[in-house]
């Protein structure tokens, strides 16, 4: 299996962009992927994070799936693959004047780990982060910061 060959034509290491793709060791990895539809050709591009805070819970978010798609289609059309995930979304408006008030900003940390957590997992080469609301929008931008993953130009 040197040189890459199981992914189906021969492409040898330099060709998938993401570095754990590549070669004997990223076989599991791109099967894996294959699994859910994802294709050879999709596995050799740039794979970027969707990160969407979508809920129908909180009013703030239910267009947010809207918005991801067309986040999905940009980044199609400019070379990469799109693999989605989500965070959780508490409203302050709805967890207010009970005892949910108190998890509401201790949130903020569920979300920033979860988003570093995913994209260090799966080693995403970038990321889009789709949210809103004041809790949801400063961890996304929390996690950014800590993620400092560079840009990438393809």
């Amino acid at each position: 299996m040197s040189n890459c060959n199981s992914c189906g034509g021969g492409c040898g290491a330099q060709s998938h962009h993401n570095d754990i793709l590549k070669g004997d060791s990223g076989a599991l990895k791109r099967a894996l992927y294959k699994s859910m539809g994802h294709t050879d050709s999709q596995l050799r591009k740039p794979v970027i994070a969707v990160v969407n805070s979508y809920t129908n819970a909180t009013a703030g978010h239910v267009n947010l799936n809207d918005v991801t798609a067309n986040v999905i289609k940009g980044i199609e059309a400019a070379g990469g693959v799109a693999m989605s995930f989500g965070t959780i979304a508490p409203c302050d408006g709805i967890a207010a004047g009970h005892l949910g008030m108190r998890f509401v900003l201790a949130a903020r940390e569920v979300i920033t780990a979860s988003i570093e957590v995913m994209t260090r997992a799966h080693n995403f080469d970038a990321i889009v982060l789709v949210g809103s609301c004041d809790k949801i929008v400063p961890a996304m931008l929390m996690a950014a910061a800590r993620l400092d993953i560079p840009k990438q130009s393809w």
